[in-house]
């Protein structure tokens, strides 16, 4: 991992865990240049260098790029391991902490890309064309490579990181626990990747001149690392773009691209001026102390396994996750029986491994459908008439079958623990050899535990549902 100090006067990067002290020369001296003294350093230290971490930042200034006072850029940001962004010193609910100018912004909509985008809709490859922004992206990426020292972004390009722990590098034991734990991401990967190689690659070979330009195809077909050249820029834009609320175009925001994501302490906020500045700001949605550490929400993070299959990390932050309840191949036709569910509410509480309503209500449909099917008829009926007549009968519904209803919920869960999150064992050498089993094995605890816990509050449900049946039959007894 990277470690490193540098400083200058618009933005610092250093490191919590070993500082390499560093000074810099002022802005408005003649030689603009950063001298680096090295105190404390390694071969880990050669990772910082590689990704020139420097030299960006000096771009960066020199571009437009507006940085608030005391923004630091700082390694290890709490439980992701990574670069990222803090503050030094306390700042109000509004200010804009980077100011990145629209010159610096690469998008899948630049004017420079219509003709490719246009070409690419019509090609078989593009069988997600959901994916299409994603396409453009890898397309400019690839571009700005082949003009080399003569891109714009090129610093930013020298930045970026040149390894990922994402579900296209895991390792075969590495994945064979990913396919375990989190299948349909890493086949929704698998897919973006084959339809953006393969429409990249159609790209290559068969587009005319009038769409992109010999050189470059050239350039590309020639080269021996051709596939992993993809695989990276693939990479590159997977985990570094913001998709617009359509996912009709994608951008990539140099520096605000090394924000990092925290689903419970996300306090920044994009906003785009589209007048004469035209400049994208991140502004704090909250006030900050010094040293509070930077985050955006990258969303959906009730699905902590998008996070470990896309980003390449164990989203800790996660207050909630889905309860993986298994609807059928046909979700649509399986909720066509049932009341109405919000499927974006069958979670489970990370912190006490609380059990949401919607979840105990799908149970109880569960039931009602083998035991009691015309019980839904009456719950949709009652729904279409109101909210307060829905609630009514469920309740009802509930209190009758609450047993049933918690007894397949029990398996369920226990199913889960099983087989999705059946615990890891490893071995200290297999931690060695497998750079990201750690990384696993913690996602699996943090999951595993979830559901314990969520195991514990069914149980107590069920003892309680237990003895009110055991006191039933006591009255009932003294009473014949």
């Amino acid at each position: 991992m990277m470690l490193g100090r540098i400083t200058s006067p618009s933005m610092i990067l250093s490191s919590p865990k070993r500082a390499l002290h560093s000074t810099v020369s002022n802005w408005n001296d003649k030689s603009d240049t950063l001298r680096i003294q090295e105190t404390d350093a390694n071969e880990t230290d050669e990772y910082l260098y590689r990704r020139d971490l420097e030299s960006m930042l000096v771009w960066a200034a020199q571009s437009g790029v507006k940085f608030a006072p005391g923004l630091q850029l700082v390694e290890g940001v709490d439980h992701l391991n990574d670069w990222g962004l803090a503050m030094t010193q306390p700042q109000e609910r509004g200010t804009a902490i980077l100011t990145v100018p629209a010159k610096l912004l690469l998008s899948s909509n630049d004017q420079e890309l219509r003709s490719i985008k246009q070409w690419m809709r019509q090609q078989p490859a593009m069988k997600y064309p959901t994916n299409l922004p994603e396409c453009l992206l890898m397309v400019r990426i690839l571009q700005e490579l082949y003009n080399d020292s003569g891109s714009l972004w090129y610093p930013w390009l020298r930045s970026l990181p040149t390894s990922f722990s994402t579900g296209l590098y895991l390792d075969d034991l590495e994945r064979y626990f990913v396919q375990r734990m989190a299948p349909e991401f890493l086949e929704e990967q698998q897919n973006q990747w084959e339809t953006c190689r393969a429409t990249i690659l159609s790209l290559i070979q068969n587009a005319p001149t009038d769409v992109v330009s010999t050189q470059f195809q050239n350039w590309l077909s020639q080269r021996d690392d051709l596939e992993d050249l993809l695989q990276w820029t693939f990479t590159i834009v997977f985990t570094r773009r913001w998709k617009t609320p359509n996912h009709q175009d994608a951008t990539i925001v140099p520096l605000g691209d090394m924000i990092n994501h925290d689903s419970q302490k996300s306090n920044l906020q994009p906003f785009y001026h589209k007048d004469d500045s035209e400049e994208l700001q991140l502004c704090l949605t909250e006030s900050g102390t010094g040293g509070a550490e930077l985050f955006l929400s990258y969303g959906m993070s009730d699905y902590p396994a998008r996070f470990l299959v896309h980003f390449g990390f164990c989203d800790l932050s996660a207050p909630y996750v889905q309860a993986h309840i298994d609807l059928g191949k046909n979700v649509e036709k399986t909720l066509e029986e049932y009341p109405p569910v919000d499927t974006t509410q069958l979670v489970v509480s990370t912190t006490d491994g609380a059990i949401s309503e919607e979840v105990w209500n799908v149970f109880l449909y569960k039931v009602l459908r083998q035991s009691d099917p015309m019980q839904l008829q009456r719950l949709q009926a009652a729904f279409d008439v109101g909210d307060a007549e829905f609630r009514e009968l469920l309740e009802e519904l509930m209190s009758k079958w609450e047993w049933e209803a918690g007894l397949a919920l029990r398996s369920h869960i226990q199913d889960v623990l099983e087989t999705m999150y059946a615990p890891i064992s490893v071995s200290e050498s297999d931690l060695c050899h497998h750079f990201n089993l750690a990384t696993l094995v913690n996602y699996n605890l943090f999951l595993r535990e979830t559901f314990v816990r969520a195991l514990g509050h069914v149980n107590m449900v069920l003892d309680q549902a237990k003895d009110f049946r055991k006191m039933k039959e006591v009255k009932k007894d003294y009473v014949t």
